[in-house]
């Protein structure tokens, strides 16, 4: 919008102007208004008799300095921040708070009501997600919220930042560190291969088996050995009450590879376990 085609008069018409000039002045008039609000409102300019009575859009000129309003009111203006005409607003009480700063809201935590937002919580509502925006920029993301069993619920899927093992008691443990702790497959084995091996979380390890006596003597050597040490090591055979079979770890006692047995049975089945770490 340009300049107005004349300066705004009140003077005229006089008491002193013909009749005949009547028409002039309000021609004049009406093309004044049209001029100062066309732009802003609807139903100046011809087609826009179809309109309901309501504004465009509301142009503010900025304000070097404005006055505190009276009673019961508040003002809605422009004013000058570093070149730009930022909007304000200023009440009754002489508060005037700039609500706009370089093109986006003028938002400090202390403008917020205290029991929705302030410096060491945010509030909301009921089973609703605190969300962000996605890498792509076209959706959001919930992150996590209160259920309707005040419980606190985060989505399907969350991950924590790294596989690392939590740091204090009461952390959250991720998957991985979980199943470092205790490799369930080493506890269930599915093929008997003559001898097991079984890890425990606090490093004990139990290995047992099955050999054949041959000539009532019987060499035990662990696919795998004790990475440190041997505890215990003991055999035994299946036999009737009564029998007087003797089974006996033969010295020198037992090593992290494996130990042998004698017995007074020349050939059998051998059932043997042995512990260390």
């Amino acid at each position: 919008m340009g300049t107005f085609t004349r300066d705004w008069d009140e003077a005229n018409p006089t008491d002193s102007d013909y009749a005949y000039q009547i028409d002039d002045y309000m021609r004049q008039l009406r093309e004044d208004v049209a001029e100062r609000l066309e732009d802003m409102f609807y139903g100046f300019t011809a087609g826009e008799n179809t309109y309901e009575a309501s504004a465009k859009y509301l142009q503010l000129h900025e304000q070097a300095s404005v006055s505190t309003p009276s009673s019961n009111y508040g003002r809605l203006y422009a004013k000058d921040v570093s070149g730009v005409a930022e909007l304000h607003y200023l009440d009754d009480g002489g508060h005037e708070k700039q609500l706009t700063n370089g093109g986006k809201l003028n938002i400090a935590a202390a403008d917020i009501a205290a029991d929705l937002i302030n410096e060491t919580k945010i509030r909301l509502q009921n089973n609703a997600n605190l969300t962000a925006r996605n890498a792509a920029g076209d959706d959001d993301v919930n992150l996590i919220k209160a259920n309707t069993s005040d419980v606190v619920e985060i989505p399907d899927g969350a991950v924590l930042a790294s596989s690392a093992a939590p740091t204090v008691d009461a952390g959250i443990a991720n998957k991985k560190y979980v199943d470092d702790q205790v490799d369930m497959q080493n506890m269930t084995p599915s093929i008997y291969t003559g001898q097991e091996s079984i890890t425990f979380p606090n490093g004990a390890i139990r290995k047992c088996g099955r050999v054949t006596l041959i000539g009532g003597r019987a060499t035990i050597t662990f696919d795998e050995a004790f990475p440190t040490d041997i505890d215990y090591a003991g055999a035994s055979i299946i036999a009737s009450l009564g029998d007087s079979t003797i089974i006996i770890v033969r010295s020198p006692g037992p090593s992290k590879t494996g130990f042998q047995v004698f017995t007074n049975r020349l050939d059998d089945d051998v059932y043997w376990e042995a512990w260390g770490h």
